[in-house]
């Protein structure tokens, strides 16, 4: 799928294809309920722009963020955890 160029799309995905990245987003998204695109935009935010957010600005961002999180981010992640349940259940069913 091709996106219009963006410079914050650009630091995201140059970003998430370095080594580890894609294990700790999901690391923190699953233990910690952390929403990885905000994450990517306030380190974008800093390094972009060369300012940090501050607390109110965060907390505007995340409350925005929380009905798509809620709505389609999380059930899609569901989605997905399930899927792979059910993939390993069937090969560990065929492996017995």
């Amino acid at each position: 799928m091709e996106f219009p160029p963006h410079p914050f799309w650009d630091f995201t995905v140059a970003v998430y294809q370095r080594p580890g990245v894609h294990e700790a987003c999901l690391e923190l998204q699953m233990r910690h309920g952390v929403d990885v695109n905000l994450l990517f935009f306030a380190c974008w935010a800093g390094a972009a722009g060369g300012r940090a957010l501050d607390v109110p600005a965060l907390e505007r961002l995340m409350e925005r963020a929380a009905r798509w999180q809620a709505q389609i981010v999380r059930p899609i992640w569901e989605g997905r955890q399930i899927s792979s349940l059910l993939d390993r259940a069937l090969l560990w069913g065929t492996l017995q």
